[in-house]
This record gives structure tokens, sequence and C-alpha cells, in this order.
């Protein structure tokens, strides 16, 4: 009587054949014939022929190991036959095909994933707003953004003494110094109460242009050639932003007027390339509209629609009153924020 059989340990990475007979097996007797094939490359391996004698009890009589090696002439001659490189997100392959039997295989090859830069801040977080950071990928140029959290300590009001950070012009003033628009008056002072002058707007407004450079002086008798205005004056006539308050006064000490103030923002902003039009009946619903001068009517119309200004108490302008540095710097943040971030 003879039995076999053939099984597969996996778990070991064997397979297994059995040959058992009640009868004694002559040497030399052929048993069976395995035949094994690859879906890769030959690798050489090992076959153990163990042999067992059933008596009393089974034992291990003998185990032999025999190499098992495949002649060059035998074995494929596997070729990369097509290949697709991997990417950042997705594997790639290699397609190996036998150049004398046409048998093939396919290896993966893993996705390398990004190669990402290091954070670059594009907007620094305030104390008031969030910012934002990027970075990119080198390899396949993907691009990842992420938000930064308010940071507290990004309030440069805190280091000024007059300068409450409670107050409605808190985000105002922040902008206006972080960006260098505009300056304390003192290393500890910041006036937002002062009135602003008719120079010291003009040179807010220089420096919001970049501080270009004028190609001659104003006409402006009252402008000194060395007083920290000048260059801004002589800029802001060039580009049409100012005309006196004469062909040869200037007035830079003066108070600047809200009328005066939106002018000027409305010129400077039209001089940027932002289109410049209100419908006037805006400027109806204001109590004092009617004192407004003809040269401000459409300047102010446009701020009141744009939310450059909002008024005064008792549903007034007050065209001809005052503007503060708080105000004006709450306006700037204002109109950047709508026309020129």
């Amino acid at each position: 009587m003879v039995l076999s059989a053939l099984r597969a340990d996996t778990e070991n990475g064997k397979i297994v054949f059995a040959y058992a007979s009640a009868e004694a097996v002559k040497a030399g007797t052929m048993l069976a014939v395995l035949n094994f094939s690859y879906d890769a490359a030959y690798l050489d391996t090992s076959l153990t022929v163990r042999t067992l004698e059933r008596g009393t009890a089974l034992n291990l009589h003998e185990e032999t190991t025999y190499p098992v090696q495949h002649e060059s002439g035998d074995a494929h001659d596997y070729q990369i036959t097509k290949s697709v490189a991997p990417t950042c997100t997705e594997d790639g392959y290699d397609v190996y095909t036998c150049t004398k039997c046409g048998d093939s295989y396919q290896e993966t090859r893993k996705a390398l994933g990004h190669a990402w830069s290091e954070w670059s801040i594009d907007e620094p977080a305030t104390c008031t707003e969030t910012g934002k950071q990027s970075r990119s990928c080198s390899r396949c140029g993907e691009t990842e953004t992420q938000t930064i959290p308010v940071d507290p300590n990004a309030c440069p009001s805190k280091r000024f003494d007059d300068l409450d950070t409670t107050q409605w012009y808190h985000e105002g003033t922040d902008f206006v110094l972080r960006t260098g628009l505009m300056r304390g008056t003192g290393e500890k002072t910041f006036a937002p109460n002062d009135n602003l002058t008719r120079g010291q707007l003009v040179t807010v407004l220089y420096r919001m242009a970049g501080s270009p450079s004028a190609a001659s002086a104003a006409p402006f008798t009252d402008v000194e050639p060395n007083a920290y205005y000048a260059d801004a004056v002589a800029w802001a006539y060039a580009e049409g932003i100012v005309m006196g308050v004469s062909a040869t006064e200037f007035c830079p000490d003066q108070d600047i007027t809200p009328e005066q103030l939106v002018t000027l923002i409305a010129r400077y902003a039209a001089a940027q390339g932002i289109e410049v039009t209100a419908d006037r009946g805006k400027l109806a619903d204001y109590a004092d509209a009617d004192t407004v001068s003809v040269y401000a009517r459409e300047a102010l119309a446009w701020a009141v629609e744009n939310g450059l200004v909002n008024g005064m108490e008792g549903k007034t302008l007050q065209p001809g009153g005052t503007a503060t540095r708080a105000q004006i710097a709450a306006i700037l943040l204002r109109l950047c924020k709508a026309f020129l971030h």
C-alpha cells in the first residue's frame, strides 16, 4: 500500500510532499517527480528529505538537504519593459518581461511622499486676527496652507501708554503701527485724540504708496524744502491728490477736516486704479448733508457707501470739523481691507 500527499505550509514558507509505503522500498526507487514554477525570477532554494520508519514509535531516521540551483541557461532573462515613476501621492511600478519566454511580473515602487519646504508666513497673526502660513513640495509643487492662531503678544498698540486696547480704534492703531504708516508722537505716546494735520495725512498716504520720488517740488510757498512732509506734498501734488487751499498755499499745519480727509483718500484710491464713484444720495440720511462742500460730496458719498466712514453722533457727518489720529487709523484699515489688501 502506497500513500502520497502534497500540501503548502504557507506559514513557514514550505511545500511539503509526503510519501508512505507499507512495504520496504528498494534503494534507488523513484518515488515522485515534483515540478515547480515561479511567478517571478528564479531563486536558488533547497530540498530537505526526511526518511521515517514506523515501528512502535515514529522516529526520525535520516534527514538530508539537497541544494536546488538553476543553471543560467534555464533561468528567465527578465528586463524592464515598462516603468511608471512613483509620485508624491501615488505608487509607481516596473514591469519585468522575460526575453526568452515572454513571462512577466510587476514590482511596485512606493509613493515618495511630499518633500515639504519650511513653513513661510504669508500673513502674520495679530492680537485680533489669525494669520496664514504656507509651504510647498519641491517635487510636485503642491501647496499647503495653515492658519496661525491669534497671537496676544502681537499688539504694537501695547507699547503706548495712551492707547487703550479695549477701545474701538485698537485694530486700526495696530494696523498703522505695524505697517509703519503712522508712528507715535513720542516713545510712549500715540496721541489718538489729537487732531490730524494736512501735512501728516499726506505723509501717511505717501508712506502707503511706498514713498516714491517726485520729479519736482510742489509750488506751495508754505512748504519748506526740509520739512518732514516736503517729499510727500511734492508727490501728492504730482499725482493730483492735493491741490492746495490756493495756488501757492498748502497749509500743512492746519487741522484736516473730515471732508478734506475723505477727498484726499478718494483721490489716492483713484491714483491706485480704484473706481471712485458713488450715489450722492447716500448722504441724504445725514442731518448735515447740505453742509458738505461741493468738491467733497462724491468722495464723501463713496466713503460712506463703502463703510470707510460711519458718521458722527446724531447721524451727522460734521464735514467741516476735525479728524483725530485714531479716526484716520481706523479709516486707513477699512480702506486697505476693502480695496488694497
